[in-house]
């Protein structure tokens, strides 16, 4: 389980929520932080970078590959993610101490 995952979980752990629970949650919410991400990105791309990274995504392109042609746009790259990610774990703690 990767860093993330594990974080998510340490955050759900005052949910009261069964283990399995929690990962389906975790999934869940790794999957809308993925299209958040996605979407952040998309938006940090020039019009054609943009056009070429739908088409990238179209085409079943290579993880690895997306991944590089990412990085050689945006540098920050890292950064967009872990700030992305960073917003939905506030969001899920923020929400789990309004249902205590």
């Amino acid at each position: 389980m990767n860093n993330t995952n594990q974080n998510l979980i340490e955050v759900l752990e005052k949910s009261g929520l069964a283990q399995d629970e929690k990962k389906k949650l975790v999934q869940s919410i790794n999957s809308m932080a993925s299209d958040k991400i996605l979407l952040t990105i998309t938006k940090s791309l020039d019009d054609e970078s943009a056009k070429e990274l739908e088409q990238k995504l179209n085409q079943d392109t290579a993880p690895e590959e997306i991944m590089s042609f990412l990085k050689e746009k945006l540098p920050n790259l890292k950064e967009i993610i872990q700030q992305e990610m960073d917003q939905v774990k506030q969001k899920i703690a923020d929400f789990l101490q309004e249902e205590e």
